[in-house]
């Protein structure tokens, strides 16, 4: 059996087998198929907008899905963002060297 690896995918001769059914080979790479529904209403602003950006339906419809996973990714919330700013604040005056060597320091020190 043939494997090919990219990324997250693997293409084999036996596509059900990877647990991706749906993946294929394209000239981008290997992306996997999928089967959406959507209010007739709402494809219709879909496709309008894609074309209006010149970007196919799966384009937008991809950047639109990357946006939001990156907006969602951990550490981008507006109140993660402001904890690890306050830790940067914290540890603003911490030794720069390794904290074990620090540590150490600390308690031969006493």
């Amino acid at each position: 059996m043939r494997n090919v690896r990219s990324g997250p995918f693997e293409l084999v001769d036996n596509p059900k087998a990877c647990g991706y059914p749906g993946l294929r080979p394209d000239i981008l790479g290997l992306v996997a198929k999928v089967l959406v529904s959507f209010d007739d209403a709402l494809l219709r602003r879909v496709d309008q907008t894609a074309k209006a950006r010149g970007l196919s339906r799966s384009a937008y419809l991809a950047g639109l899905a990357e946006q939001d996973t990156i907006r969602s990714a951990p550490g981008t919330t507006r109140a993660a963002r402001r904890a690890l700013s306050r830790l940067d604040h914290l540890l603003a005056g911490s030794p720069a060297e390794e904290s074990t060597i620090a540590i150490r320091a600390a308690r031969d020190a006493r």
